[in-house]
């Protein structure tokens, strides 16, 4: 695989791939409400300035954003991947798709990564050719 082949798996999601992946996450993270998010999940689905993708082991959703009325931003907001599957590879393409769409999409400067669960991305993020911004905020360029 390199950075023009994804895996076969990867697909922009449908409305339908929806239930599935939240009912995944609910075992995942028991302690959120993350079972309520149905409704802005289906709204990214169908939201032309997020990219839901899905893969045999993992969900991603990135974003872009304009701020301050002006700068168009790209981030990830959503990686969710099923451990014992071994995902590192799928979710890794994931990430990259997102970049590239988000640069499609007129995002400029980095893409940022700022997970709010257990999860590292440094190794990603590192590979990627993109540095930590504080915290567990990464960015990287495009």
């Amino acid at each position: 695989m390199n950075a023009h082949s994804p895996p076969h798996s990867i697909r922009e999601a449908v409305l339908e791939d929806a239930p599935k992946w939240l009912a995944l996450a609910v075992q995942r993270y028991p302690d959120r409400d993350v079972g309520g998010m149905r409704a802005w999940v289906e709204w990214c689905i169908t939201n032309p300035d997020r990219l839901v993708l899905v893969g045999r082991a993992s969900v991603g959703i990135a974003a872009v954003s304009l701020n301050y009325g002006v700068e168009r931003r790209g981030r990830m907001d959503v990686l969710y991947t099923i451990p014992h599957l071994k995902p590192g590879l799928e979710a890794f393409a994931m990430i990259e798709i997102m970049m590239r769409w988000a640069k499609q999409k007129g995002a400029q400067g980095p893409f940022y990564i700022e997970p709010d669960t257990d999860v590292d991305f440094g190794p990603f993020v590192q590979r990627l050719g993109g540095t930590p911004a504080g915290g567990v905020r990464y960015e990287i360029p495009y």
